[in-house]
């Protein structure tokens, strides 16, 4: 099975509420990340509100798209360049809305934290580093 012939698939699959059968061991570890520290900074974003809640659902809907795109992969081989790039095309789209929110939103009284959100977002491309991520998480904290 090839990453490029599911991910037409992928849209379908996630617009239906879920997936079908068994997903990889790192999506399974990725949905714990999302139940567990993403679940407290969306949670406490909210609770601040205003800017910091709409940078949070901004962060919230790129990651939704990592995990779609993590669950194709882990049913696939790797494919060309190209394809790849168009893949991952809608999470880099969701990365770059918080720079444009950031950039949009500079005289808001939470500008801060809204810039801290946006600096963080380059988190996101922990699925692009090869052989493995470790090296690139461990650069990034």
């Amino acid at each position: 099975v090839r990453l490029e012939d599911l991910a037409s698939k992928a849209p379908a699959a996630a617009s239906s509420g879920g997936d079908s059968g068994e997903v990889a061991a790192f999506v399974t570890a990725f949905d714990d990340f999302m139940a567990g520290s993403l679940a407290k900074f969306l949670s406490l974003s909210n609770q601040i509100g205003g800017d910091v809640k709409t940078g949070a659902d901004l962060v919230e809907a790129a990651f939704k798209e990592e995990r779609q795109f993590l669950v194709v992969a882990g049913k696939s081989k790797e494919p060309p360049q190209d394809v790849l790039a168009k893949l991952l095309q809608p999470i880099s789209d969701k990365v770059n809305a918080t720079q444009e929110f950031m950039e949009k939103n500079r005289r808001s009284e939470f500008f801060n934290h809204v810039a801290a959100i946006s600096n963080a977002m380059p988190c996101a491309g922990w699925i692009t580093v090869k052989p493995t991520p470790g090296p690139f998480v461990k650069e990034i904290k």
